[in-house]
């Protein structure tokens, strides 16, 4: 969506989604932030992993689980500005990604389902409070209507 393998935006290491130089994350975000059509294709181009019918430890119930991660936003050198709109992209989509699941697992069951949400690239990783809550908030208002009893 974004080309990076013309633009060298970022290079994969431990998988890790690294700045390739200095100012390629602020050149990546400038451009998702100024063209409203880039910054839909980025967010829906986000892939994340869900195992349906997970068995628990120790217990005797199934769960569906939704793998998604955030931008290292802290642990780089690049200011944690110039990740905005980038990593806006990423929580927005997990989030979205995490109660599309779950919508889907109450349509199939015919009944309301509990969906647990965590701070998704909080802590070590960097990502403001502000960008989780603002990318949580626009995930619950786009599932405003499904059955979803979301605990934090």
């Amino acid at each position: 969506v974004v080309d990076n393998k013309a633009h060298g935006y970022w290079a994969m290491r431990n998988g890790y989604c690294l700045p390739r130089v200095p100012g390629s994350i602020a050149m990546l975000s400038n451009l998702i932030a100024n063209d409203d059509k880039m910054e839909d294709k980025a967010r829906e181009a986000i892939q994340v992993g869900i195992h349906w019918d997970t068995e628990v430890w120790g217990g005797s119930h199934r769960v569906c689980q939704v793998f998604c991660s955030a931008l290292p936003v802290g642990p780089t050198l690049t200011k944690s500005s110039e990740w905005l709109a980038f990593a806006m992209v990423v929580l927005e989509a997990a989030y979205d990604a995490t109660l599309t699941a779950a919508a889907c697992l109450a349509a199939e069951r015919g009944e309301r389902v509990k969906v647990y949400l965590t701070a998704v690239g909080a802590g070590l990783m960097g990502n403001r409070p502000s960008w989780i809550a603002g990318a949580m908030e626009r995930a619950l208002s786009k599932h405003a209507k499904d059955p979803l009893d979301v605990h934090l």
